[in-house]
């Protein structure tokens, strides 16, 4: 780690005792939360989920036209079938099949007591409520739930620029002890900085980050702050 004595001055000088652990913490953060294979992970989740929505909005269309359909075949015809005719007798199966103690112990009976009250065109339909579940899912936003992920993810493809955000992003948020922890490594050499990210992701040869590489992914951080 000889490559790092520049750095480990720099970080008894310029950090109070606090901070220090708090920069070393954001370190070991990524190592274990902001590394290449986990936004990876994300990338690819993202990609899924938006599959499965296309997925499901298509199905769910297919599925709500075919009940709705048999309700209009049914209508007037003189023949009837057992399918469920409101929410009521889908959630009651649903809980009964499932062994939903809870449901049965608790809400079922004000539940059942509320659909008695009203007619059954009071109620959304079934082939409606599976058309929503359709709609919600064809236009549900897909997003990653913590800040360091999200900005790990940002970049159309993947590179060193998301690990570069990610280090920046954990010192953003570190600030507990040293409100001007940011700006003070910002100050840091970048040739500090792009060789500790060098050690910590272990980028050698054709991945190695460049001091040059290390200002510009600063400096778009910056902006976008």
């Amino acid at each position: 780690f000889n490559e790092l004595s520049d750095f480990w001055k720099h970080l008894v000088s310029d950090f109070n005792y606090q901070a220090r652990y708090d920069l070393i913490d954001c370190i070991v953060g990524l190592i274990i939360t902001a590394n290449p294979d986990r936004f990876a992970k994300a990338r690819r989740i993202q990609k899924e989920l938006e599959d499965n929505n296309r997925e499901i909005a298509k199905t769910a269309a297919h599925l709500s036209n075919l009940m709705q359909r048999h309700v209009d075949i049914k209508e007037g015809s003189g023949v009837s079938s057992d399918n469920f005719r409101s929410i009521r007798y889908a959630i009651n199966y649903v809980a009964e099949r499932s062994a939903n103690h809870h449901y049965e112990s608790y809400p079922k009976s004000e539940l059942n007591r509320l659909f008695s009250q009203y007619d059954d065109r009071y109620w959304p339909s079934l082939p409606e409520i599976i058309d929503a579940i359709g709609a919600n899912a064809e236009y549900a936003e897909i997003y990653i739930v913590d800040e360091v992920t999200e900005v790990g993810t940002q970049s159309q493809r993947a590179s060193s620029v998301d690990c570069v955000n990610a280090f920046y992003q954990l010192v953003q948020l570190a600030t507990h002890h040293d409100a001007a922890m940011l700006k003070k490594v910002f100050s840091l050499p970048n040739g500090e900085i792009a060789t500790l990210l060098n050690i910590v992701y272990d980028w050698k040869d054709e991945k190695t980050l460049s001091t040059e590489q290390l200002k510009n992914y600063k400096s778009r951080y910056k902006k976008n702050m």
